[in-house]
């Protein structure tokens, strides 16, 4: 997701508070809330301007990111709402005709090329608060445009 008005770049792994950050940093010249790949955001959108920004990334346990994928997938059924956990798997991952669904992606098809580290920052889920407010304190310094220390949920 890119945040021209914060010149941010940030990483929308499924799951992972992108909802929190995209409803704290949004403006009308902004894409919607989606979920790229760090490389398909450079390949979506201008290259050279996006060198400039900042990145960063939330990632999280991928055992609670992954029931939170279920949970979902459970949640927005509109038939079977009651699947099983190896219902989901199977039919998410497993057999789903157009491929798996992107709430099971490992976190580091979005962050990383081969084995290198694409992102500026990388800030845990399970202290989001705490280090959303770091970041935005270190950010907000030198920033034209002071970004919300405070998250709305997640």
């Amino acid at each position: 997701m890119v945040f021209h008005k914060y010149k941010l770049i940030v990483v929308g792994i499924p799951k992972n508070a992108s909802s929190s950050l995209s409803d704290v940093l949004k403006n009308k010249t902004d894409n919607l809330h989606d979920h790229r790949t760090l490389i398909d955001e450079y390949n979506y959108n201008d290259a050279d301007l996006l060198s400039t920004y900042t990145s960063l990334v939330v990632v999280r346990n991928p055992y609670d990111r992954f029931f939170s994928g279920i949970y979902q997938i459970r949640r927005d059924a509109t038939e079977n709402n009651n699947l099983t956990v190896q219902e989901v798997i199977e039919q998410e991952i497993f057999y789903k005709e157009q491929g798996i669904n992107e709430c099971f992606y490992t976190q580091n098809q979005f962050i990383y090329l081969g084995k290198i580290l694409l992102v500026d920052k990388i800030i845990k889920y399970e202290n989001l608060h705490e280090e959303w407010k770091n970041f935005t304190e270190e950010y907000n310094k030198t920033a034209e445009y002071k970004i919300k220390k405070a998250l709305p949920f997640s």
